[in-house]
């Protein structure tokens, strides 16, 4: 077993709240039906829920197409928009919308590279001292930042801004190969993970404990976190047990607990899975096997996540199994490069595209745009 060719996934792959990625034409559409629906009066309260949920999905749709600045922007307005809310009544709810587009901004930083800016965010709503070369950037950024800044101060219940801070620190972190500033950071230590923020930063310390080829360590948390933590998280450390497992040259062992994940994912669980996180979970697991070399069992494991990506319309998903599936090492890779060209051609994500032409989708997005300033400048012109 040649385990040297093999690195662990640097993926945190505890569930988050993920949306279906569709195409981004229907989704903009869709977006914009909900969006003229919203009537802020008589239940502001409702309506910016609605709102807010609509306006991070914009930015992300406008990061997927490659218009960073457009996304980048719609989270100033966002967070302005708030401020402003803020001025006339204290919400914990507004509180936390502002502070989400506040966390939008660091992680597009984090998807375009830009870790110092995007570990500054997200340390900045840790209220944590900052090394001198961390800072806002100036004009716009450090404008919104002091708003959020006005905001957290006010702010009495912090859990579940110091919650997404963590993740996402330790996904920069792990992103950056910043393993000991992780370390640094969030020590770690042998306490049951029976929450979702202890399970998902000890799956952290093992991904970094591997990386700093200390896989005895790897291992001594996996194995804990397992048996000790949530029941519903085991089948994620069952997978990081198996990495190690392989990684350490231990084949009866990585062969006991794979064909066990194996197993479960393709004959224990239900055909239709809809559930996105398990999903890209099975999608993670097959690319480890692949690697390794475990074609046949790999393969099998892809099919199942397209067929169902397929099924509930996530262009992402069927996109990132179409570039293993059309490998030569597996069967029937031709029928699967043919749609994946023809994805490519399509597609309005960014960096899927290999179309240099305008994408006929752009006029929408555009429309987004509009519909969005729009509703906003109407919120604010009938509001105070």
């Amino acid at each position: 077993m040649q385990s040297s060719s093999y690195a662990v996934s640097k993926k945190i792959l505890h569930p988050e709240d993920r949306i279906i990625r569709l195409p981004l034409d229907i989704w903009a559409k869709q977006l914009m039906v909900r969006i003229n629906k919203i009537s802020f009066l008589p239940n502001l309260n409702k309506s910016m829920e609605t709102f807010a949920a609509a306006l991070n999905q914009a930015a992300l749709i406008l990061t997927y197409n490659g218009q960073i600045d457009n996304a980048r922007h719609l989270c100033y307005k966002a967070i302005n928009t708030y401020a402003t809310i803020l001025e006339h009544q204290q919400s914990k709810e507004i509180s936390l919308y502002q502070i989400q587009a506040w966390v939008n901004l660091g992680r597009l930083d984090r998807i375009l590279k830009l870790f110092d800016n995007a570990l500054h965010k997200f340390m900045f709503l840790m209220d944590t001292d900052l090394p001198d070369d961390f800072g806002f950037q100036p004009g716009k950024e450090a404008e919104v930042g002091k708003q959020v800044k006005t905001t957290l101060d006010k702010l009495q219940d912090k859990s579940f801004v110091y919650q997404v801070a963590v993740i996402e620190i330790a996904k920069i972190c792990l992103a950056s190969s910043r393993y000991r500033l992780l370390l640094e950071i969030f020590p770690i230590t042998l306490t049951s993970p029976t929450t979702y923020i202890l399970s998902s930063m000890a799956e952290a310390h093992i991904i970094t404990s591997s990386y700093l080829a200390d896989n005895d360590q790897a291992w001594k948390i996996a194995s804990f976190a397992g048996e000790f933590g949530n029941p519903k998280y085991k089948y994620i450390f069952d997978f990081r047990r198996a990495e190690i497992a392989y990684l350490s040259g231990n084949t009866q062992l990585f062969h006991k607990i794979s064909d066990s994940i194996f197993n479960f994912i393709i004959y224990k669980t239900k055909e239709k899975d809809s559930l996105l996180h398990l999903l890209y979970f099975y999608f993670e697991y097959a690319v480890f096997l692949m690697k390794i070399e475990e074609y046949t069992k790999s393969e099998l494991i892809f099919k199942r996540c397209y067929n169902n990506f397929i099924e509930i319309g996530d262009e992402l998903g069927i996109f990132l199994c179409l570039q293993y599936l059309s490998s030569p090492c597996f069967s029937e890779n031709l029928f699967y490069v043919k749609h994946l060209i023809k994805l490519q051609h399509n597609t309005g994500y960014y960096f899927i595209r290999s179309n240099n032409d305008l994408w006929p989708g752009s006029y929408i997005l555009h429309e987004m745009i509009e519909i969005i300033s729009h509703k906003i400048n109407l919120f604010l012109l009938s509001s105070f």
